[in-house]
């Protein structure tokens, strides 16, 4: 599945795209800064290549995906990947 999955991604969006992405997020990042403390600790979910993350200052940088997206990532921002969110049902 998770196979499956990053073919998909990986096709979605040319590289070239991803710059331009990043460069897009650069500026809309610049907006939300003004929100986010630069001390504070800042989980990106579904984060894909990073494109919001890369672009935020913080105190503490994480980033979450079902794909292993980590090789995108700087080495200053933590990754976790997930297959799945944990049930919150009790039976």
């Amino acid at each position: 599945m998770n196979q499956l999955l990053g073919g998909i991604y990986e096709r979605r969006f040319s590289d070239a795209e991803a710059v331009e992405k990043h460069a897009l997020w650069r500026v809309i990042c610049r907006h939300l800064q003004r929100y986010i403390d630069e001390g504070a600790t800042v989980l990106d979910l579904a984060c894909d290549r990073g494109y919001f993350i890369e672009n935020i200052t913080a105190g503490e940088r994480w980033a979450a995906d079902v794909r292993d997206v980590s090789a995108y990532l700087t080495d200053d921002i933590r990754f976790v990947s997930f297959r799945r969110l944990p049930s919150t049902s009790s039976s």
